[in-house]
């Protein structure tokens, strides 16, 4: 149900007025701050926001990021994922130049030193197995559980609070485990979000 927020950035108002309590809605659902981190570095965001774009504790992780080990709101994570969508993409290619940047962004990560040796001694398959494990170390407050799996395919469920994940986010977390997937060694990769409610979507992913 929607209720009155103040008028932000139009993903943003949307975002807000669909949670309980807007930015500071459930707290026990958090983030780390590396991943928080790595979206801001792909950002213009520093450059486009003004003042009242976005709620002002969440205008200053902008200017202020998080350490890599602390934990924030990921309802605040949200909002910035929100306003990279209407400040970059928008009016510049919308939802499908969003999901590539989303791709591109996690492709980076785990093409970083640290990340791709982890990811040399593990299959496709593997990484599916291991997947609420994963999850768990940088999100609090949310589930993945894997449903099945086999060595060409995998079907994930993520549940979280109602409206936690704004649409942008239930997609834009099928980049990051089509980026995880690849980064096992498996080809063309296909990861399918179906956003079932406002407290659960279903990924389906496949690989050659």
């Amino acid at each position: 149900m929607y209720h009155r927020v103040p008028r932000m950035l139009p993903s943003v108002t949307e975002y807000l007025a669909r949670l309980p309590n807007a930015e500071t809605s459930y707290p026990h659902a958090t983030v780390k701050g590396a991943v928080t981190r790595a979206m801001l570095a792909t950002t213009s965001l520093a450059r486009d926001l003004r003042p009242g774009d976005l709620p002002p504790s969440v205008l200053e992780l902008v200017h202020r990021p998080p350490t890599v080990n602390e934990w924030l709101p990921e309802v605040f994570h949200g909002i910035l994922g929100a306003a990279s969508y209407d400040t970059m993409f928008r009016d510049h290619g919308g939802m499908p130049a969003f999901q590539a940047w989303v791709l591109d962004g996690n492709r980076g990560l785990l093409q970083s030193p640290l990340y791709r040796i982890l990811f040399l001694v593990l299959s496709p398959e593997r990484i599916f197995l291991a997947a609420g494990r994963r999850w768990a170390a940088f999100h609090r407050g949310s589930t993945l559980r894997v449903l099945e799996h086999t060595a060409r395919g995998a079907r994930a469920r993520l549940t979280y609070p109602p409206g936690l994940f704004a649409d942008l986010a239930c997609h834009a977390f099928a980049g990051a485990f089509t980026a995880a997937t690849e980064a096992a060694g498996a080809e063309k990769v296909s990861t399918r979000a179906e956003v079932e409610s406002d407290t659960s979507t279903l990924y389906t992913s496949s690989w050659k």
